[in-house]
């Protein structure tokens, strides 16, 4: 009995025990999650009042607006090269020199084919036009040589007349005046003919002629424009194609008129569309800090070129300063201003809860029952110099908006709609719902998750 009673008294000792620890877990885990309660914060900014601008960042290529590639129309070697990269020249200097031998060659042979052309020619014309009376034609008194068939075209003609006044004498038959008009009729076909023929190869000649002379001027490059010479990609003793035929012919040089620049920027076919000629862009470039320059959108590709399955549109912008330091080619930054409102009442983008149709926000207004906590001054730290580290820009700019973290109870949270208007990547216009100064709620910034199984 006293066994059973002492094994009761400790079996009830151990339970109270038990519970007093249970009773002081749970006491602990309260308190725990009241003090998270308390200190439990919230990310909270205000609707402000200033401008709102819509800008696209793209990046820009400079170019020179006036630019010429300069191509041999024919084809060759070059001998020489007169200029390199970066001089500047006048319009009708001379970039380079072809080869002009084989010119040389075939122009010769040109001209004698054009005065053996010349000679026929004279020889059917001694005159310099077409014979209509062969008869009076006399080849000892002409100080050109005459064509038989000229010759022979007289000669029957002059036969033809004798035997029509001895068939009008009786002295001949009829057949015998038919054989003298067929020879005459005969001999008038071939002399025509032969004027058709030799006008033909005289003209050809006198083409041929023209070619082989233009052919060997040719050979002889020079600049149609005035500028810098912003490329020469070849060099002496490379053969070059000429731009007869089907071929685009090979670039000697490029010349440029680098008093007038202009920046080249790509867009898709979704921000094109948001683009007009007449917008202002500001750029920079990275080499140049604190260096700034204006121009505006002059012109924006009708059509479009599709790049790795993407449509492409270039678009033209006329750069309104001229730099010393701009140089082609360059790559410059590009803020495209697209849209702007001014005097507006603006919101984080982020604060906007539902889709385009509910948009929505958090309103924050101050709880009439909250106490603040107080606010421990670290030791050498004044409560003056305190309050000026707790204030920040009042006035946030377009990059940049204020938040807080403030305690949650120090808030009542209601939810409102809200109508906007234009937004950027981080500002958005409210046209209803809220109005300047009002606080918000902005949605709790999530921490990537940690990977347990990186390695």
């Amino acid at each position: 009995m006293r066994l059973l009673r002492k094994i009761l008294i400790v079996i009830f000792t151990i339970a109270v025990i038990i519970g007093a620890f249970a009773g002081l877990g749970y006491t602990g885990y309260q308190y725990v999650q009241n003090q998270k309660k308390l200190n439990e914060k919230i990310r909270t900014t205000q609707a402000v009042r200033g401008d709102l601008k819509v800008v696209l960042k793209e990046s820009a290529t400079l170019k020179p607006k006036k630019s010429v590639e300069i191509k041999s129309k024919v084809n060759g070697r070059i001998v020489d090269l007169f200029y390199d990269a970066g001089a500047e020249i006048e319009s009708g200097s001379v970039i380079a020199q072809l080869d002009r031998e084989e010119y040389i060659r075939e122009l010769e042979l040109a001209s004698k084919d054009l005065e053996r052309a010349q000679q026929e020619w004279d020889g059917l014309t001694p005159f310099g036009e077409i014979v209509t009376d062969p008869e009076v034609i006399s080849p000892t008194q002409t100080e050109k040589l005459v064509d038989q068939i000229l010759i022979e075209y007289g000669a029957r003609k002059v036969n033809y007349v004798n035997m029509r006044k001895m068939y009008a004498r009786n002295l001949i038959s009829e057949k015998a005046l038919d054989d003298a008009r067929i020879s005459y009729e005969t001999s008038w076909v071939a002399y025509h003919h032969a004027i058709r023929a030799a006008t033909k190869a005289l003209g050809d000649a006198e083409l041929q002629y023209d070619q082989a002379e233009e052919d060997l001027r040719e050979t002889t490059i020079k600049s149609p424009v005035s500028g810098v010479l912003t490329k020469v990609p070849v060099d002496e003793g490379e053969l070059v194609q000429g731009t007869g035929g089907f071929s685009a012919g090979t670039v000697l040089a490029e010349v440029a008129d680098l008093s007038e620049m202009e920046a080249l920027v790509k867009l898709n076919e979704v921000d094109v569309g948001k683009v007009k000629v007449g917008n202002p862009v500001t750029l920079s470039i990275d080499s140049q800090e604190d260096v700034e320059f204006d121009g505006c959108v002059e012109h924006i590709a009708p059509s479009g070129t599709e790049v790795n399955n993407i449509v492409i549109f270039e678009v033209e912008i006329a750069l309104k300063d001229r730099l010393p330091f701009f140089k082609p080619e360059m790559t410059a930054n590009a803020d495209i201003l697209v849209d702007m409102a001014t005097d507006v009442i603006k919101i984080p983008l982020e604060a906007i809860k539902g889709n385009s149709e509910n948009k929505k926000v958090t309103l924050l207004k101050e709880n009439p029952n909250f106490v603040p906590p107080e606010e421990k001054v670290e030791e050498g730290e004044s409560e003056e110099t305190k309050q000026k580290e707790d204030v920040a820009e009042d006035d946030p700019s377009e990059d940049y908006y204020k938040t807080e973290f403030e305690l949650k109870r120090k808030y009542e949270e209601s939810e409102t709609k809200v109508v906007t208007g234009i937004s950027n990547e981080l500002w958005t216009e409210v046209v209803e719902g809220v109005t300047e100064g009002v606080v918000l709620k902005l949605p709790e910034l999530k921490l990537p998750e940690r990977r347990e199984d990186f390695f």
